[in-house]
Formats: structure tokens, C-alpha cells, sequence
């Protein structure tokens, strides 16, 4: 993965300029003006009370702003230097990855090993490397004591580490 420089010359895999998001039928931006610059290997926590926009810069940053959702939308976000304005959803969910506050609601499988194999089975991974990345994540996440569990029989805490082992086995960035 290539970095570029961006404004501050910081090396960045993500830079957002400017972000600007109106809700359709609103008249008050959700987001005004933001800027944020994450380098590789970052992790980043966005933390803000409720209605400050969290939801929204995540929705941007993941194409569901404007793809799915519409509104008025200025500003850039680049993604390894590249202008994701006028990709499909599928080419942000090569770098992006979300955790929901509520775990259920982005759980697509009734089976813990069938919710780690969906989206590795939506990027078409060859199903030797997608049994390899499931075992390799299931020990890397402890999840040896639920990955034949029905989903929902799981505790909060235990869909919660599901849902990121399942956002982060495969590797986005």
C-alpha cells in the first residue's frame, strides 16, 4: 500500500478535506468542514456525544453517504491517496470496515462460522484461503468456544467481538 502526503505533509491512508454532509429534507449540516488525517497502522477511535456527527463521518468515509442515503455532500475523502467521489460501495468496503453500536443489526448469519465466512464469500476469497483467515481469526479473537454457537445465543459482549473479528478478518486497508 502506497502512502501520499497530504496537506500538513503527514503521511495519511486516510485524508478527509473539508467534509462537509446535509441531510436530504435538513437545512443544518450533520458534518461542517471537517478535516482528519489517519496514518497507516493508526487505530482511531471517534468519540463525541450523541448527534455529533459520529455515525455520519463513518457513512461518508464507507460510501452509504452519498451512495445510499443522498444529501448534500462536499469535501474529498482519499483512501490511500485516491478520491473515493464517484466509487461504488464495493471499492470503500476495500478499506473500510464498521463495528455498529448494535452489533445485531450488521449480523447476516444465525451460525458464528458462517457469520465470519460472509464476507470473506462476498469478496470471492478462494475457499482454502477463507478457511485459513477463519481458523487464523477465531484463534486470534479466542472465539474457539463459540464458532459452532447460534448468534443468537451469544452475550452482548460476545456479538460485540464477533462483529469485529467479522469486520476485520479480511484485512481491509
Amino acid at each position: 500500500m502506497n502512502s501520499r502526503k497530504n496537506r500538513g505533509n503527514e503521511l495519511s491512508e486516510i485524508a478527509i478535506r473539508k467534509l462537509s454532509y446535509t441531510y436530504p429534507g435538513e437545512t443544518s449540516p450533520a458534518l461542517r468542514d471537517l478535516d482528519l488525517a489517519v496514518r497507516k497502522g493508526e487505530f482511531v477511535g471517534i468519540i463525541g456525544a450523541s448527534g455529533s456527527g459520529k455515525t455520519t463521518l463513518i457513512k461518508c468515509m464507507s460510501g452509504l453517504i452519498p451512495h445510499e442515503l443522498g444529501g448534500k455532500l462536499s469535501g474529498e475523502v482519499l483512501i490511500h491517496g485516491e478520491n473515493m467521489a464517484g466509487k461504488d460501495l464495493h471499492d470503500h468496503t476495500k478499506y473500510i470496515a464498521m463495528v455498529f453500536q448494535n452489533p445485531h443489526l450488521q449480523q447476516f448469519s444465525d451460525r458464528v462460522v458462517e457469520e465470519l465466512a460472509f464476507p470473506l464469500e462476498n469478496f470471492r476469497m478462494p475457499r482454502k484461503e477463507m478457511m485459513e483467515r477463519i481458523k487464523r481469526t477465531v484463534n486470534e479473537f479466542r472465539l474457539k468456544k463459540l464458532i459452532h454457537r447460534d448468534i443468537h445465543d451469544l452475550s452482548g459482549g460476545e456479538k460485540q467481538l464477533l462483529a469485529i473479528a467479522t469486520a476485520l478478518i479480511r484485512k481491509p486497508g
